[in-house]
């Protein structure tokens, strides 16, 4: 969202955070977004995830959550601690409890063919941007992000961190937003 915003309101956005996953397209087409990750393929079926999900949303967010994370068994880890706390997960469970933003959440995932058109279609962005990625994804995402924004001013790894950078390594993360965005 923060990579459209900049390339259809560029007066707008002087300086850009740009955190985990690539946007999808041109160098990501949908079909390879849905392979990076499970949980994105199966979060871009129809009805699925809502049958799988919607009468244990606490139990599957509880088991998801530590899925992902830096060591997370989805990528080949053996961890199974959640960045989230026990209230958070409480939390999510309730907002996703609710039919309509269960779906809205996968939904997400489901516009994917039409994120791929419009990150094609958008012009590449100026403004000074910082990209922080999970530890060991830089090198990839730097290479498919480029082209799109073309004045990575930072770009780093974020230390102990998966897929939920803020949550893993929030100390890390503010403090090189601060740098960049604080300009």
């Amino acid at each position: 969202m923060a990579f459209q915003y900049a390339s259809q309101s560029p007066d707008d956005a002087a300086r850009l955070g740009y955190l985990d996953l690539p946007p999808p397209g041109p160098a990501i087409d949908a079909p390879t977004y849905r392979s990076l990750s499970w949980h994105i393929a199966l979060h871009s079926q129809r009805r699925v995830p809502e049958a799988v999900v919607s009468d244990a949303v606490r139990e599957y967010l509880a088991l998801f959550y530590p899925q992902v994370p830096f060591g997370g068994t989805a990528f080949g880890g053996s961890s199974d601690r959640s960045p989230f706390t026990i209230a958070e997960i409480n939390r999510y469970a309730r907002t996703y409890s609710r039919p309509k933003v269960l779906v809205g959440g996968v939904d997400l995932y489901r516009a994917l063919d039409k994120d791929v058109l419009d990150t094609v279609a958008a012009a590449p962005i100026r403004v000074p941007a910082l990209l922080m990625t999970a530890q060991g994804q830089l090198n990839a995402i730097q290479g498919t992000v480029a082209p799109r924004m073309t004045n990575i001013v930072r770009a780093v790894e974020v230390p102990n961190a998966g897929h939920w950078l803020v949550e893993e390594n929030p100390q890390f993360v503010t403090a090189e937003l601060l740098c960049v965005l604080d300009g």
